[in-house]
């Protein structure tokens, strides 16, 4: 048993670090662009971070459908082997082009619509511009979620963190160029900023073709198989709420910031930047939240459940002993991650409060969401849904009330910690009921 415990635990960091390097290496682009959008203007850096934030909003759609695809990927190859795996992720691929031009369609008009919702007219103007570039993301993000769904479940994934590295250093050089002009190349502020993140991003997406294509030998084709209709729709039925939770937790979010800018841009600002220190530092949990779902899925396909919470627990311990010295930094010296990003003394000041206030919400987060994942990798994805659904709705309550009664920044943060408490409560109570045992996915096997 000590023996499959240290393999589990090697395997766990195996497929996390890629992933914990390409999510870093995604959110280092976020606090690029908030170092350089802080630097042109407090209404470029509310508008802009406003615009990512809703970008993650429509995008939560493909990522939902890419975890779908890792966990049946994953679960057949438990069940079954990578040659069948690769047939049934090719058959995945047609409905993908579909759901990347529906998000297209959703981010270049949404801008029109959210108009009537934004107190500044100038944080607005940099919002719709912003946003407007980086629409074009809606394609090179959804196959990169795809074959980042189909790296995980085979368990092959340091491809994700190579192209991390490229992509971080190419939209910082891209940054810098593109918004504050080089040689003949013309300033183009935050516009220039968008641009450089779309590149950065159809850059990778491409790396991952190649990948597949010259490394693992395999043939790309977009077949499409009548036959496989029944796991279309058991992957859409995986899908839904994943996206669906996705979709109403990075909203809410987006709500919450989007509440701060009526308090004004300077703590418009202060929240921006701030939650992007808190997303950094979310990132070794998004790793091994992956790895304990593709573990979970895989496991179960075995048939071993009696291992299932043994390595949950295992997971999370693993997971909080890698988080805890950035966390403690945050609670004891915030002014070392703020003063990377920017300049202006009262919001550093500012932020101390909110920083400690993290630094809680990140400890509890490093065990909750390995168990949410634990839910997801049962493919009881509708149960998770639930469970955000029913913490968001105790979320976005406490913060309008917070906000009407009060209009107290560092009240309102608050509210991740409770967040974080009902998450990790409601997701250790469904795993303990053992529920999740009945749960059965079945494939069709078509070619």
């Amino acid at each position: 048993m000590n023996t499959l415990y240290t393999s589990i635990k090697k395997e766990s960091w195996l497929i996390a670090w890629p992933v914990i390097l390409a999510s870093f290496s995604n959110n280092l682009i976020g606090l690029t662009d908030t170092a350089f959008l802080s630097r042109i203007s407090n209404e470029a850096l509310g508008g802009g971070g406003l615009a990512v934030l809703w970008l993650y909003v429509i995008t939560s759609i493909a990522m939902g459908w890419g975890t779908a695809i890792q966990i049946l990927v994953s679960r057949a190859i438990g069940q079954y082997n990578f040659i069948y795996a690769y047939r049934q992720f090719l058959l995945f691929l047609v409905p993908s082009f579909f759901i990347a031009f529906f998000q297209f369609v959703l981010l270049y008009f949404s801008p029109f619509l959210l108009y009537l919702f934004f107190d500044s007219s100038t944080i607005y103007n940099e919002f719709h511009r912003y946003l407007t570039i980086r629409s074009i993301d809606a394609f090179s993000m959804t196959f990169y979620f795809v074959f980042r769904g189909f790296y995980n479940g085979i368990s092959n994934n340091r491809i994700i963190g190579y192209t991390a590295v490229i992509m971080f250093f190419i939209n910082f050089a891209l940054n810098y160029i593109l918004a504050f002009g080089f040689y003949f190349i013309p300033p183009l502020g935050s516009s220039g900023i968008a641009i450089a993140s779309v590149i950065s991003q159809l850059i990778v997406f491409l790396i991952f073709i190649l990948n597949f294509v010259f490394i693992l030998k395999l043939k790309l084709s977009f077949p499409f198989s009548l036959s496989f209709i029944s796991n279309y729709f058991q992957a859409f039925k995986l899908s839904f709420p994943i996206s669906f939770q996705n979709f109403v937790g990075i909203g809410s979010f987006f709500i919450f910031i989007k509440i701060t800018e009526f308090l004004g841009s300077h703590y418009l600002s202060i929240s921006e930047i701030s939650k992007n220190i808190y997303i950094l530092l979310m990132i070794p949990t998004w790793g091994f939240g992956t790895a304990a779902s593709t573990i979970i899925s895989r496991t179960i396909g075995e048939g071993n459940y009696r291992l299932v919470i043994p390595i949950i627990k295992l997971i999370s311990i693993q997971n909080f002993r890698l988080g805890l010295l950035p966390i403690l930094l945050l609670l004891i010296y915030p002014q070392f991650y703020y003063i990377l990003l920017t300049n202006d003394s009262s919001i550093i000041s500012d932020s101390v409060l909110i920083a400690r206030i993290l630094a809680f919400a990140l400890l509890i987060y490093s065990f909750a969401w390995i168990w949410v994942s634990a839910v997801i990798g049962t493919g009881a994805t509708s149960v998770a849904l639930i469970i955000e659904l029913f913490t968001l709705a105790i979320y976005l309550a406490y913060i309008i009330l917070c906000f009407h009664f009060t209009r107290n920044i560092y009240l309102i943060w608050l509210c991740e910690i409770i967040y974080m408490l009902i998450m990790v409560s409601l997701s250790y109570a469904y795993i303990k009921s053992n529920r999740w045992k009945k749960i059965r996915l079945n494939f069709s096997n078509s070619n």
